[in-house]
């Protein structure tokens, strides 16, 4: 932190405080470590699911409680606020995680949004080895816990 100015962290603490400010009754678990910032957003019933959001350095990854979650990367203070959005997205009605199951055992996991018409897929994480022989199921996994934010179609 040669040049002393804002970091990455600093922003991203601060706009996860605006965040609190706007939406008090959001319930979150932070944990700030100084150099790192992780906050935790849990799921209001069985039918959601938990966000987890980690910041160290210029470093952001995105985990859910269920098998969907982001690799550890880079993002610029320009792109922050896009994650931001993402995450509070997760947290409404305007995403969903589908689980895909094979022999009663989950196996990959589409992040999918609402574009007002239809579910998008934005992002799909799975295993490598899974049950292909298995009985197929699915579930879905949505939460509630913020309202939707408008959709320009």
């Amino acid at each position: 932190m040669g040049d002393y100015g804002v970091t990455f962290v600093d922003e991203f603490r601060k706009a996860i405080n605006e965040i609190w400010v706007s939406e008090p009754s959001l319930v979150h678990y932070k944990a700030d470590l100084g150099s790192s910032v992780t906050v935790k957003f849990p799921k209001a019933d069985s039918h959601g699911f938990d966000v987890v959001v980690s910041v160290e350095g210029n470093c952001l990854s995105i985990q859910t409680d269920l098998g969907w979650h982001t690799d550890e990367f880079d993002i610029t203070m320009e792109e922050l606020n896009a994650m931001l959005g993402l995450v509070r997205d997760m947290l409404s009605s305007a995403m969903r995680i589908r689980e895909f199951r094979a022999g009663g055992l989950p196996h990959r996991w589409n992040l999918e949004f609402f574009d007002g018409k239809e579910w998008i897929l934005e992002e799909t994480v799975g295993l490598w080895l899974w049950n292909f022989l298995g009985k197929r199921s699915e579930r879905v996994f949505q939460n509630s816990v913020l309202p939707a934010r408008a959709v320009d179609n």
